[in-house]
């Protein structure tokens, strides 16, 4: 005979005091609506929990593949070099890694002609530091005077064209001064598109550079390797009145405005 005093938990199915709002068994609401309440906010406190913890993951990530993967990785946006006085210098460069570093200094070399006699190496000092996610905007030189515009040399042929590769060489010869870029230099880039569009043929050889710079995990000296293009400015007057008749403008063409 059922007893009057008691009721069955709507959880457990355990007897209850027919007055009890909580099971002493199962410590569970009799009323539904507040199991429901409870379910739901414990579900919502759990997942707030794993989000939390997930978050925290995420954050520490990164230095924790700093620990087991350290990370170093310059890299060269632009460059230009002028191979004489007063020697203008551009390089711009990107820190993409974990941490600071050292760029020490640039060192391009190859040949002025083709002859190996005519091996050179040029070099700056850069010396600056560049902070991780930074970059690096190294500009030294003098502003450009008249006589350092002209044109490049173009349209020559082979003969021509390694003949005035031997000029340019030697400094005591002010008609031609050679510029260094980078091969992704946009400022080359650009000059190369511009006579193209002119249906000239822009003449260049090629070079190599290094970047040598120092991280702040490895006391250790590291480089960059990237191809470097040589063009070859014939200045404007009155610098050009002794040059070779084949290199002189014949058609009326204004110069190049190079500055």
């Amino acid at each position: 005979m059922n007893n009057p005093k008691q009721k069955t938990c709507t959880v457990c199915g355990a007897s209850i005091s027919v007055t009890a709002s909580i099971c002493k068994y199962c410590l569970k609401p009799q009323k539904t609506w507040k199991n429901r309440v409870i379910t739901v906010a414990t579900t919502l406190g759990a997942a707030a929990l794993a989000a939390s913890f997930i978050l925290h993951t995420i954050s520490i990530l990164p230095n924790a593949r700093k620990v087991v993967f350290w990370r170093e990785h310059l890299a060269l946006i632009a460059f230009k070099m002028e191979r004489y006085a007063p020697q203008n210098k551009i390089l711009v460069a990107s820190n993409n890694g974990d941490g600071p570093l050292l760029v020490s200094h640039v060192v391009i070399e190859g040949f002025s002609t083709t002859k190996n006699s005519s091996h050179f190496k040029h070099s700056f000092r850069v010396g600056k530091v560049v902070d991780p996610r930074n970059f690096l905007n190294y500009i030294k030189g003098k502003k450009q005077e008249n006589h350092w515009k002209g044109l490049y040399v173009h349209n020559v042929n082979d003969a021509e064209w390694e003949s005035i590769r031997s000029l340019a060489s030697d400094k005591n010869d002010s008609r031609y001064r050679t510029e260094y870029f980078s091969a992704n230099d946009l400022r080359y880039i650009q000059i190369r598109e511009k006579y193209k569009s002119k249906k000239r043929v822009l003449r260049t050889y090629q070079a190599k550079g290094k970047v040598y710079y120092y991280s702040a995990k490895e006391n250790a000296q590291k480089f960059i390797i990237f191809d470097v293009v040589a063009c070859i400015l014939k200045l404007n007057e009155p610098y050009y009145r002794s040059a070779p008749e084949s290199m002189i403008e014949l058609n009326n063409d204004k110069y190049l405005d190079l500055s």
